[in-house]
């Protein structure tokens, strides 16, 4: 870390190595690639007690805030304690960011994602003895409406949030326009996430996955990546599967309704068919999904879709639905089979398309691979660097 590059305070509700979504891998790529250039102070949450408060993790310092208890996950955290933690945190981060502004100021405040990110950057601009400038990222997947139903009794601080920005950042086109939804005045640049396309395209196959998993022999694979949440659709998955033959469904992830699948799969019938795999680091993922036959993903919403675009990496043929961020790269019938979500049976005729049809996959994977070499986190992270460099 060096005073002679600006500084830039980095607010998340959750971060690295206790929590891992698509926000906060887009963070580590893109703040190892700029650390050369700008010092990044990372404040989260601190929901796992056995974490220290402040280490240097991945090229960033990272200040975690809070209480937290052993073993709690942010993406987990329920009952009084966790409540208590999320709601709290956006003043923590804001009052301990302003403690090292007044030694060494920031020149940025980052904050990743409107509710906690954003809120506690903003709280963080109105109490710091100088004012630095506001970079909102967007990478919220949770529906807008949901959102704004949450956010319904401070709506004029939320909004706050994005009249403040100095710069937004939005990871879709969908994002961009929910920004304006929210009255965001300022210049709005779409930048995607990424992925480290050649881990995934170089991967070799798993050979062990399918007899590992007891996947039934000679059945056609198909997996998904995702946290076990209601807005991935992963119910809509398993109900799809119960319409088709001789397929096979891996899932990796983990999260709060992995009991209730594994119920509805039960309930089914389909646990002999429905292999859950557990939560999977993103270095051990590439050869797994290699050594499926298909990825599918029925999203109910989606900010962006970084799993689609990892899958089209590997070369696999992609089932998506037609929601959010993932218009911005799924070509219906070109690169990717395009469903209506909650659709179960739309999704298992597009399953069976591929199943009995190798030229379709062949066509779709190799378009698929084209589109993810786009995605490359380098080009993302110059994008970004451009965007603090007109900040700083």
């Amino acid at each position: 870390m060096s005073e002679n590059h600006p500084r830039v305070a980095v607010f998340t509700l959750g971060y690295l190595p206790s929590f891992v979504g698509g926000a906060e891998i887009a963070l580590k790529e893109i703040a190892a690639r700029l650390a050369g250039r700008f010092d990044f102070d990372v404040y989260c949450a601190r929901f796992d007690s056995s974490e220290p408060r402040i280490e240097n993790f991945g090229g960033v310092r990272v200040i975690r805030v809070g209480w937290g208890w052993r073993g709690a996950r942010p993406g987990q955290a329920g009952g009084w304690r966790g409540f208590a933690l999320k709601a709290a945190y956006p003043f923590l981060a804001a009052f301990a960011a302003r403690r090292r502004h007044r030694e060494t100021p920031y020149a940025i405040a980052w904050g990743v994602m409107a509710a906690f990110g954003g809120s506690a950057a903003r709280i963080f601009l109105a109490i710091a003895p100088s004012r630095p400038r506001f970079l909102l990222t967007l990478q919220e997947g949770t529906p807008p409406e949901e959102i704004a139903r949450e956010a319904r009794l401070i709506k004029p601080i939320f909004a706050s949030v994005f009249r403040r920005a100095d710069r937004v950042q939005a990871i879709s086109r969908y994002l961009a326009d929910w920004a304006r939804s929210w009255w965001a005045t300022c210049p709005i640049d779409v930048v995607p996430n990424g992925a480290d396309v050649a881990a995934f395209a170089s991967a070799r196959p798993d050979p062990a996955l399918r007899a590992r998993l007891a996947v039934p022999e000679g059945a056609f694979l198909v997996v998904t990546a995702s946290r076990l949440a209601r807005k991935n659709g992963v119910d809509t998955l398993i109900e799809a599967i119960g319409h088709t033959e001789n397929v096979a469904l891996v899932i990796f992830g983990d999260g709060p309704d992995r009991h209730a699948l594994e119920d509805l799969a039960h309930a089914r019938g389909l646990s002999w068919r429905v292999k859950f795999a557990g939560e999977v680091s993103p270095e051990a993922l590439p050869p797994l999904l290699k050594a499926a036959d298909a990825f599918a993903r029925l999203s109910r919403s989606e900010g962006f879709g970084n799993a689609f675009i990892e899958a089209m990496a590997a070369g696999i043929p992609v089932v998506a639905t037609g929601v959010g961020g993932i218009l911005d790269f799924a070509r219906a019938e070109e690169n990717a089979l395009v469903v209506p979500p909650e659709d179960p049976e739309a999704a298992a005729a597009a399953i069976t398309r591929l199943q009995h049809d190798a030229a379709l996959r062949g066509k779709l994977a190799l378009e698929g691979a084209a589109t993810a070499s786009r995605y490359s986190w380098d080009d993302v992270a110059a994008r970004v660097g451009d965007i603090f460099r007109l900040l700083a």
